[in-house]
């Protein structure tokens, strides 16, 4: 076996090793940055994901409830989207405003138009504070 000489020219200099570590440590940013970026977007989808899928059951059970239920219609709680998320319920008049469920029919001056509208609208806010609205309408009939 033959040995090894080293000779001047072999090996990096401070300048490559300088150069390599930059472009190491600007790569590592940028793939950070990217996790971070690719985290928020999953979490955003998320909660909108859940808020259609609540949408969707809000919907459906409304459908389902005669004229003086609907009045009455109080919505689920929303689990998973935080403590400031809120569901409104609200039917449109014949003039086109909005009547918030639940309502006393004793209070409402003139039943609403057959079919009601009834729009249903969530809101909540991510962890970073935006705020988000996802929202819904029906025909419902007496």
């Amino acid at each position: 076996m033959a040995a090894t000489t080293w000779r001047d020219e072999s090996g990096v200099t401070l300048l490559e090793l300088t150069v390599a570590s930059g472009i190491l440590a600007v790569a590592l940013v940028l793939l950070m940055g990217g996790l971070v970026s690719i985290a928020d977007t999953n979490e955003i989808t998320e909660n909108q994901s859940m808020a259609s899928s609540h949408l969707e059951s809000v919907i459906e059970e409304i459908q389902a409830l005669p004229y003086d239920q609907l009045l009455e219609y109080q919505p689920p709680a929303l689990p998973g989207l935080g403590a400031t998320s809120t569901v409104q319920v609200a039917g449109i008049d014949s003039g086109g405003n909005q009547v918030l469920f639940p309502v006393d029919p004793a209070t409402l001056g003139t039943p609403l138009p057959n079919p009601t509208e009834v729009q249903v609208t969530i809101t909540w806010n991510d962890v970073r504070g935006r705020p988000y609205t996802a929202r819904a309408s029906t025909l419902c009939r007496r």
